[in-house]
């Protein structure tokens, strides 16, 4: 969670417990030749998880990068993510690509990354 709580100019919406954060979901608009997508990064912490948090801040995110004018939004998750990619696909978002050895999980092992995105205004 450090990482993605790094000053930026994104766009956060966190999930308290008390005083305790425990989950946050991050708009992170392009720039440039870019600038009409954006990314969407949500993580919740593992005592959190199972009660609807992330299907919640996924929900706030998505509401939020459309009111920042995002006509694309992406996500990356590995891809032994069963789950969470069903839940991103449950809210719209397609596969688009796999990057292969792309990313290291929690005991240091490679995983490929799915990037999944979703259009948020009308196609032409």
């Amino acid at each position: 969670m450090a990482g993605w709580t790094r000053a930026t100019l994104a766009r956060r919406i966190g999930a308290f417990e008390g005083d305790d954060l425990v989950g946050l979901v991050t708009i992170e608009p392009g720039t440039g030749w870019m600038s009409h997508v954006a990314e969407l990064r949500c993580v919740v912490q593992p005592s959190a998880r199972g009660r609807g948090l992330a299907r919640a801040l996924v929900d706030r995110g998505v509401e939020l990068a459309g009111q920042l004018g995002t006509e694309k939004l992406t996500v990356e998750v590995m891809a032994i993510g069963a789950g969470p990619i069903a839940m991103f696909e449950s809210f719209g978002f397609g596969r688009e690509a796999v990057l292969v050895d792309h990313v290291r999980d929690g005991n240091d092992e490679l995983q490929d990354l799915v990037i999944l995105s979703r259009f948020l205004t009308p196609r032409h």
